[in-house]
């Protein structure tokens, strides 16, 4: 599916003008999930727009649940693979860290 650039640039104009009410922008965000849904080569298209940081000038918005829906859009579609692998790596560092606490205390007791 092949989306019209126009359509991307007015999307992301209603986004980086923050001139609408909170359930405008929740149905913008809609729309802008159905259309990553939809054709998932836009991504590359919005990254290219700095889709990520015209998100980010929305979570501005007073309304909360507008902020969430704005880190669910981000988290779900423009999470950095290389920073989740990152993650990843660190979590299992930590994982083996506390691995290695709790059987220190164990070897210091003789059971036999």
């Amino acid at each position: 599916m092949e989306t019209h650039p126009a359509l991307i640039d007015e999307l992301l104009d209603v986004f980086n003008t923050c001139r609408f009410d909170a359930h405008t922008l929740h149905c913008a965000m809609s729309f802008l999930e159905d259309l990553l849904q939809l054709c998932p080569r836009l991504k590359r298209t919005l990254m290219q727009k700095n889709v990520i940081e015209v998100l980010e000038q929305v979570e501005t918005h007073e309304d909360e649940s507008l902020h969430r829906h704005c880190q669910r859009i981000t988290d779900k579609y423009f999470w950095d693979e290389e920073e989740d692998d990152d993650d990843a790596e660190q979590h299992m560092e930590e994982e083996h860290r506390l691995q290695q606490q709790m059987r220190a205390p164990a070897a210091q007791f003789d059971f036999s």
